[in-house]
Parts: C-alpha cells; structure tokens; sequence
C-alpha cells in the first residue's frame, strides 16, 4: 500500500512568518498588506501557467523562455498564500481527492481569494487554504522542498549580504 505524504500546513505556516520576519529585518523584501499579498499571489498562480504553456508549447512564435519552472512559480504562490493567512488553525481543512487540479483551477483559485477578499466576505482565506491545497496537488509537487528553495532563493537575491545569519530551520534540505 503506498504511503501518503501528509503536509503540516501549521508547520510551513510558522517556517513562512520565521522568513517573514527574518527577511524584514535583513532586506527590503517588506511584507504588503493582504490584499497585495493575494495579488501576487495571483500572478504567481498565473505565471506557472505562463511556465507550463511554455513546456507545453515549446517552439511557439510566442514563447520567448524565462527562467522559473513551474514549480518554482508555484512555491511563489504557496509563500505569499501562506503569508496572506492568519493563524493556520482557523484554516486548515482539507479538500476531496477528486477536486480538479489543472493550472486554470489553481488560477482561478487564487484569483476568488482577491475577488473575496475585496468584496468583503469573510471565507476569502478558505479560496486561499484551497489554492495551496490544489497546488500541492500538482504533478511532481514537493511543498516544503520547493518553499524552503523558494525561501533561499528571495533571501539570496534580497539579503545576501545576511545569508550567515540565514535561520538553520529555514535551509534547503540536502
């Protein structure tokens, strides 16, 4: 019987605010508000769409390259919906096995957590909590070795002149 991979959500919650913090207090890389934090989200989302027609459509006229993968693009989203959410236990919950887990879901996902959130309904961070269900989901999806990469990979380019006070729990796995 294969063995299931659960993730600890509270966990990769806590790790994200320990970034947060240490990334505020070491660069420029500051937190936006929630709303802002839902929309780059969204365009996170929509960039590992971009990411994967770019696979898909390799010699397209209009594909001119970029260097994310579509995981990359994904843990993007999964940091600043992590960062977007308040305390994880009024979150967490977990969705069927059989809701849909294409690009469109997960961009649409995303973007209902924006039109929510604006509008003023109290369940946009379920939308949100729903968005990293779904890419965790997606094919070949590993989320807390591609958060911790994602992790490494801002606080590299934003504070590197940190990185020996980088937190050893924040490190990418070797």
């Amino acid at each position: 019987m294969e063995q299931m991979y659960v993730i600890d959500w509270p966990h990769l919650w806590r790790l994200n605010r320990q970034w947060r913090q240490w990334m505020e207090a070491n660069s420029e890389f500051v937190t936006p508000d929630i709303i802002d934090t839902l929309r780059y989200c969204r365009i996170e989302c929509n960039e590992a769409a971009d990411a994967e027609i770019r696979v898909r459509l390799e010699k397209h006229p209009r594909n001119n390259g970029r260097e994310n993968t579509v995981h990359e693009e994904l843990a993007d989203a999964l940091m600043l919906a992590l960062t977007a959410l308040p305390d994880p236990d009024r979150w967490i919950r977990q969705l069927s096995d059989d809701d849909d887990v294409t690009m469109d879901a997960i961009c649409d996902m995303a973007n209902q957590a924006v039109v929510f959130f604006v509008a003023d309904y109290g369940c946009w961070f379920l939308w949100t909590a729903d968005t990293m269900v779904v890419i965790s989901r997606y094919p070949g999806m590993n989320v807390e070795g591609e958060l911790r990469k994602c992790w490494h990979r801002l606080a590299w380019k934003h504070a590197s002149r940190a990185m020996s006070d980088y937190p050893e729990e924040l490190k990418i796995w070797q």
